[in-house]
């Protein structure tokens, strides 16, 4: 696939599966999610693409998602609040579904990450954007595993400290992400340092006097993908979201 011209008259959206050989317009694909929060508001998002590549997320509050490739590497991703563009996402690779970098740039601040793959299954990150629990380090590296394209933990270090300043584990359950088929979807979750291929059952992160921790139960339909999802966070934050596929 070509570059993908994102100023079409319609909308298109989102993120894809680095585990299949090329892009199927057969394959299950999110539609719609409408999420529900405490106070009531609610926020529907409408996914659309070409094939089984996301290509624009629309937000019913006005912000939008747009995805550019080149042959079938993911290369951009811009964040607009209607018209005007609030954050560009890129993305560089060592091969297919081998990030070898990702850059987002809001205003005059440019964060990156560069990626580093270690012999034992890990995955070294550097980054020049290490904010957690009061730390702001120009230097900062993470260290993560993934499975498939799932994150399993994630660990943050500063040069000063031996030892991690906060360490996130991941449980999944057993079924289908939303976007599993989504073409770039191990790509999207790994820079993003979270998500995959399964679906989220329990996101813990402890480090320095702060801990915190959300917990997510499912519906399913009768192919394995989440119809609804009730997330619990750890301040007893509740919100809902339902799922619709094409």
């Amino acid at each position: 696939m070509k570059k993908i011209a994102l100023f079409l008259a319609i909308s298109l959206t989102v993120a894809c599966s680095g585990d299949s050989d090329s892009p199927k317009s057969t394959k299950v694909l999110l539609d719609k999610t409408v999420t529900t929060y405490d106070d009531g508001s609610t926020v529907e998002a409408t996914y659309f693409y070409d094939d089984d590549f996301l290509i624009k997320t629309t937000y019913s509050d006005g912000r939008s998602d747009e995805y550019t490739y080149e042959d079938e590497y993911l290369t951009q991703m811009k964040e607009l609040d209607g018209t005007t563009v609030t954050a560009t996402h890129r993305y560089e690779y060592f091969s297919i579904n081998r990030l070898k970098k990702y850059t987002i740039q809001r205003g005059d601040i440019t964060s990156y990450q560069s990626y580093e793959y270690l012999n034992n299954g890990d995955i070294y990150v550097r980054t020049n954007d290490l904010l957690r629990d009061g730390y702001n380090s120009s230097d900062g590296h993470f260290k993560f595993r993934m499975t498939g394209s799932s994150i399993s933990y994630i660990e943050a270090f500063i040069p000063t400290e031996l030892l991690p300043i906060y360490t996130v584990n991941i449980l999944y359950d057993t079924k289908k992400s939303p976007m599993v088929n989504v073409w770039a979807n191990s790509i999207m979750s790994m820079a993003k340092l979270q998500g995959g291929d399964r679906n989220i059952r329990l996101y813990s992160s402890l480090g320095g006097n702060m801990s915190s921790q959300s917990e997510t139960t499912y519906t399913y339909n009768d192919e394995g993908y989440p119809t609804q999802s009730v997330t619990t966070i750890s301040d007893n934050t509740t919100y809902t979201i339902e799922y619709f596929y094409k």
